[in-house]
């Protein structure tokens, strides 16, 4: 289903030809329509591995966090929060897998609806994330999941952007029975000190919100240099040590770095051509009780 409705966005987008023929390029995208384009073609599947990866943990080294995932998009009413979403590769990966488990029969197919607010700075990649999800509804309604998706523009680097980011998330799933934080991909951005310290008190009280809103917090990135060795020791040392005061301790073992695991995933387009694909993850969770 995930990889028709890829395919379905390149063909629109007249980007196929470029994704069957490029090599993997990094992942970083960017706000224009040129950058956003070539990070779809050559990024997107990695970071659907990558989510997919912390779902499925085929190799048992992530702790609970297939649990959290598995817990929180069991059936009922969710509140999922995708940001930054980019062109939606992590919220369109969880839904697919979940469908996928449900039409294998390894999880049952309770009646689930997940009430979406996707933030990015690129309006072309949240066009990108927008038409995917329409063109996966169908397979996902014949797997009892709806999604009532809402897309805003957001610069994490503004104060009212991230408010109103966080309140759109808040009025846009009332009365739903759990709520879940995703982010991914942020390294690339964040990586970057100035940027990190700027951008530390939007990102406490993304924190903040989710833990008030007893959320399940997953933060995926790749093994990147920029990631394991700039972003992620950073915030272990400042604003994770901090904000994990706001979630149950019981959840918050990871007190000074991420989780990891690895895998080897087949390209969605071209049967036969595998890539590595390396996880690195932090969750959280406020359960009541």
């Amino acid at each position: 289903m995930l990889s028709t409705a890829y395919r379905g966005v390149l063909e629109s987008t007249n980007n196929l030809s470029l994704a069957m023929t490029a090599t993997h390029d990094g992942e970083t995208g960017g706000e224009s329509a040129a950058a956003t384009a070539q990070h779809f073609a050559t990024a997107f599947s990695g970071s659907c591995a990558r989510l997919k990866l912390a779902i499925l943990d085929p190799k048992d080294q992530l702790a609970e966090s297939s649990n959290l995932f598995l817990r929180s998009f069991a059936g009922g009413r969710v509140g999922l929060l995708d940001a930054p979403c980019g062109s939606g590769a992590a919220s369109a990966a969880l839904l697919a897998t979940i469908a996928e488990l449900r039409r294998q029969e390894v999880i049952p197919a309770l009646p689930l609806d997940v009430f979406l607010v996707g933030g990015d700075i690129s309006p072309h990649a949240l066009n990108y994330a927008d038409r995917l999800l329409q063109l996966m509804d169908q397979g996902l309604r014949e797997q009892a999941i709806f999604v009532h998706p809402s897309f805003r523009i957001w610069d994490l680097m503004d104060e009212i952007s991230t408010t109103e980011l966080l309140h759109a998330w808040m009025v846009h799933s009332p009365d739903c029975r759990d709520h879940f934080m995703l982010t991914a991909n942020f390294s690339g951005f964040l990586h970057e000190s100035t940027r990190l310290n700027a951008a530390r008190e939007r990102l406490a009280e993304m924190f903040r919100w989710a833990a008030v809103r007893r959320s399940t917090v997953a933060w995926i990135e790749p093994q990147t240099n920029a990631a394991m060795k700039s972003m992620w020791p950073r915030l272990f040392k400042g604003l994770l040590a901090k904000v994990a005061t706001f979630f149950r301790q019981a959840s918050t073992e990871q007190s000074s770095q991420p989780l990891c695991s690895d895998a080897r995933f087949e390209h969605p387009l071209r049967t036969g051509t595998r890539y590595n694909v390396r996880l690195s993850l932090m969750r959280m969770t406020r359960y009541p009780g």
